[in-house]
């Protein structure tokens, strides 16, 4: 069995590449039927190396399939492209006619926050204001807004319906 120069494949596996290649074979189908007569596996991306360095099967080539589409290799009709449609520009308000509006605040503020050991000693709501394993330990900073009452926790009612979200 004589090698060829490409990477060990013989010189009668090369001609049944190049017999494949003149079938129609796509790449997949030829390294599944090669990896048969081989009893060895090959790759689809290892044939299309060797179509690709070997000049007598590069000319042969890998049938293209140009004028077909998708569609109509199924047996299904493609549809009729969709008309473009002009996006109109909307007339520009002048920024003296447009309406102020004012965000509401996002969260309770208190006037302070307090220090946590404050806010434990007045049942004021714990929620951490900065980052709960911060080293300020006691002197962390917390929401201190009025706690509710209805609940066991430690939490004012803004804080409350946040954790329940």
């Amino acid at each position: 069995m004589a090698r060829g120069p490409l990477t060990g494949y013989s010189e009668q596996e090369i001609a049944l590449i190049g017999r494949w290649l003149r079938e129609g074979l796509s790449a997949s189908g030829i390294a599944g039927r090669l990896s048969v007569a081989r009893n060895r596996p090959v790759s689809r991306n290892a044939i299309i190396g060797i179509v690709q360095r070997n000049k007598v099967l590069a000319a042969i080539g890998f049938e293209r399939k140009a004028n077909r589409s998708v569609a109509t290799s199924r047996g299904r009709v493609p549809r009729p492209s969709k008309p473009k449609i002009e996006a109109r520009s909307a007339p520009q308000a002048s920024p003296a006619a447009l309406p102020v509006t004012v965000a509401a605040p996002a969260g309770p503020s208190p006037t302070s926050p307090m220090t946590f050991l404050a806010a434990i000693t007045a049942s004021r709501c714990l929620f951490f204001a900065d980052a709960p394993m911060d080293p300020a330990g006691p002197d962390m900073p917390v929401c201190g807004c009025e706690r509710q009452t209805h609940t066991r926790k430690p939490y004012c009612e803004y804080h409350l319906r946040r954790e329940a979200a």
